[in-house]
């Protein structure tokens, strides 16, 4: 029968597989292997008995010092089994790095719900991040999305102008709105006191007094009702 190659190492010792002319230092050519959604080239087993956190893993390094001080781990990213069943093979992502002095740290994991957890290895959302959140825009608005598909969309975002709006997006309109100097408009997005409401008040309570107090500090003041 006729013979093809499988496998070649180069004169400069890239190796390919697949093809004879690899590119890269490792360079394989393949049709995909699928399960499910899964399609890869290859594969990675961890031989370690069974229980929760073991699983493959690739890890990323280089030279921490001009060409010396080899680090074999600047990043590494794991298929883990996330539990001790037997028999149970629900999985998780996680994506470590390290600090200088220290060993890789999980910094963020993908469970097999599809929860991120960032500085979080439980996520009980399908996003939770422990500790601060910065989103950041060099221009036009920045902030979130609220969306219940079987309800209303609103928007909480800061607008260009530094306002911090929630809109109704199904309605088109900003039900509320913080303003730079603290000024906080309801049914407004020019509030032009402390607040400043567009619209019917309503002050209700059951069984106790509803107090509005004057708190300046010299004198008599009114507090005026004007029609």
């Amino acid at each position: 029968g006729s013979v093809s190659t499988k496998m070649v190492i180069t004169g400069g010792g890239s190796v390919g597989i697949g093809t004879d002319a690899p590119n890269f230092p490792l360079q394989i050519r393949a049709n995909n292997l699928t399960n499910g959604g899964a399609k890869r080239i290859v594969g990675f087993f961890d031989t370690t008995s069974a229980a929760a956190g073991t699983g493959a893993g690739i890890a990323l390094g280089g030279w921490s010092n001009g060409a010396s001080s080899a680090v074999n781990d600047f990043g590494v990213i794991r298929g883990i089994k996330e539990n001790g069943t037997a028999g149970n093979y629900a999985s998780a992502m996680v994506f470590l790095t390290r600090a200088n002095g220290a060993t890789p740290t999980e910094q963020m994991r993908i469970t097999s719900a599809g929860s991120v957890g960032i500085g979080t290895n439980a996520p009980a959302t399908k996003l939770q991040v422990a500790g601060n959140l910065n989103l950041e825009t060099s221009g036009g608005d920045v902030g979130l999305w609220l969306h219940r598909t079987d309800a209303r969309e609103y928007r909480l975002y800061v607008d260009s102008n530094g306002l911090l709006n929630l809109r109704d997006q199904d309605a088109g309109a900003t039900r509320m709105a913080f303003k730079t100097d603290g000024n906080l408009g309801i049914a407004t997005t020019t509030p032009g006191a402390k607040l400043h409401v567009n619209g019917d008040v309503i002050f209700e309570n059951n069984g106790s007094n509803i107090n509005i107090k004057n708190t300046w500090s010299s004198g008599n003041h009114d507090i005026n009702f004007i029609g």
